[in-house]
């Protein structure tokens, strides 16, 4: 019995202190994990609520056991065999009953809200509502659609947006930029001068959000559609899942595609995942020639740049499409990486400036809370870095000449949520997943065929996709993808899945179309736009559950 509640005691601990961390669950394919999580464990990620509640939860169970067994000292042993069994069967019945409400609920359910958990599509609704064991076991209760083979086959055929060599940079290289938790405040025109100019010099989007793991923002800005799991796993590089990834789209019009990134760790199986996704190459520290760190000890990205520039942009004439990770950027922000004191000094020196900067842009700078600012130094010092990266790719590409003819494209993957950092800079807690703002990190297209734009048209991660697609004439299919082209003057109502946290538009926020949030001031007709709420989760559940469909099918391409 013991044995039994320590366990579920400590899953729903580590599923709360998750969530509250960024909000998502424990599973069985995140146990590779363990070793990069011991590595980058912090104490500012457990729920010391939870842990307490639960350990107390644990300790009445104990002595209410001690005391029945004195008191049943000289009674017969049936009696004692008797409480033994009721106090397993109340402790198996907290574990389950999560599990049970959810069985008896889905009856009362309507169809999407059905599909909306069935599908996984709303684990932080699920862990509210019915507890760690009906997260464990959800998978088993999966309702299975009707969809048949020939039917998305149809849908694909009818979908299909046809290639324009017309298009405005068709033809042209493309290098992608996320940048590790590049939040709304790591660019500003003291610390880092370069980003900031492209912000000013590029289309610039200043309402783009994202809330994701890094692997799931990659995967959407490769993709165009958010998978249904923390965990991205593919059958084959002949899935139909990423007949239309950016990598096998630009490929089949001549280009290479290679990636780039320093760090070998094992938070996914990058070496398989992406090649699977099209790349032809995934280019690490070790293929770059540089020596492993520790964990949390990064390589500065312009060593690193240094020893791949020429493959990330070839000067012989062919055209490539790179995708480049940042890592320096990545927490924990209480360690001062060697090599960057100059990068220290100068945020010191511009502190002053950067403190008016924060508050004219409705941050706070966090000086009622010691450890936060030194965090904040910390974290700039490597912004700094980054952006000294990018000057220098910059440099590179005008040198050669490539800059006529190679766009950019720069965003964050997610906030920066280690140490709370985020929520504190603007004002808010973790917890405030209404809040759209804690979620706001940059988006750039830089390219001088643009030109300069501030777009303030709200987007997120799968519009990148879209819109590089159009931008460059490439052939795609919007019948299993989620984005929109940014570039668009009539662009559609924003709509964002989050699966950390829920669904968003402009005006509500939700983890299912009934526990809509409004989340704007202004005054605006709530019947109007909560029923435009549940229809684009709907319209986007039909869609999610389409590529689920493809994924679980394992279909060709």
């Amino acid at each position: 019995m013991y044995l039994f509640l320590v366990v579920m005691a400590v899953l729903s601990v580590v599923n709360q202190s998750l969530m509250n961390m960024q909000g998502f669950m424990l599973n069985l394919s995140m146990l590779n994990l363990l070793g990069e999580a011991k590595n980058s464990f912090s104490w500012d990620f457990v729920d010391f609520v939870s842990l307490f509640a639960t350990t107390f939860f644990l300790l009445i169970m104990v002595v209410i056991q001690i005391v029945v067994d004195k008191l049943l000292k000289n009674k017969k042993f049936w009696m004692k065999q008797v409480f033994q069994y009721l106090c397993l069967g109340l402790g198996i019945f907290f574990a389950v009953a999560g599990s049970m409400f959810f069985v008896f609920d889905r009856v009362k359910m309507d169809e999407y809200e059905n599909k909306l958990y069935s599908y996984q599509l709303s684990s932080q609704g699920f862990f509210k509502n019915f507890g760690t064991l009906a997260i464990l076991t959800q998978p088993l209760s999966v309702t299975k659609t009707k969809l048949g083979t020939d039917e998305i086959l149809t849908g694909l055929e009818q979908n299909l947006v046809e290639e324009d060599p017309e298009a405005l940079l068709s033809g042209d290289n493309l290098i992608m930029i996320m940048v590790e938790s590049m939040d709304s405040f790591a660019i500003d025109p003291y610390n880092t001068p370069i980003l900031y100019s492209l912000t000013q010099n590029g289309y610039y989007f200043d309402h783009f959000y994202s809330n994701n793991k890094t692997n799931i923002s990659e995967f959407a800005s490769l993709n165009g559609y958010v998978p249904n799991s923390t965990t991205v796993k593919l059958d084959s590089n002949n899935d139909l899942a990423v007949k239309y990834s950016l990598p096998n789209l630009f490929k089949s019009n001549g280009y290479t595609a290679n990636y780039f990134h320093s760090f070998t760790g094992s938070f996914y199986n990058r070496n398989t995942l992406n090649i699977q996704m099209g790349f032809d190459d995934v280019i690490d520290r070790s293929d770059a020639g540089l020596e492993d760190v520790d964990f949390n000890y990064w390589t500065p990205e312009q060593d690193y740049l240094d020893k791949v520039i020429e493959k990330l942009a070839p000067t012989d004439g062919t055209k490539f499409m790179s995708f480049y990770l940042t890592v320096a950027t990545h927490g924990l922000y209480t360690i001062e990486l060697e090599g960057f004191e100059k990068y220290l000094q100068t945020y010191d020196e511009n502190l002053e400036n950067f403190k008016t900067y924060l508050n004219d842009n409705g941050f706070y700078y966090p000086s009622t809370m010691p450890d936060t600012e030194s965090r904040l130094r910390v974290y700039k010092s490597r912004m700094m870095e980054t952006d000294d990266m990018v000057k220098k790719l910059l440099n590179y590409l005008d040198e050669t000449g490539l800059s006529n003819n190679t766009n950019l494209v720069i965003f964050g993957d997610h906030n920066a949520f280690y140490h709370d950092l985020t929520y504190r800079v603007k004002g808010s807690t973790q917890k405030s997943y209404s809040n759209l703002n804690n979620y706001n990190v940059p988006l750039i297209f830089y390219s001088k065929k643009l030109g300069s734009k501030l777009c303030t048209n709200s987007c997120t991660v799968a519009d990148i996709y879209t819109s590089i697609c159009e931008l460059y004439g490439l052939e795609h299919n919007n019948y299993i993808c989620q984005g929109r082209n940014l570039f668009d003057e009539n662009i559609s109502e924003f709509f964002m899945f989050s699966i950390l946290s829920g669904y968003y538009s402009d005006y509500y926020y939700g983890y299912t179309p009934k526990m809509a949030v409004k989340i704007k001031d202004e005054m605006f007709d709530e019947k109007e736009k909560q029923e435009e709420f549940s229809k684009l989760i709907n319209e986007f559940s039909e869609k999610q559950i389409r590529i689920i469909e493809i994924q679980n099918k394992k279909l060709k391409a």
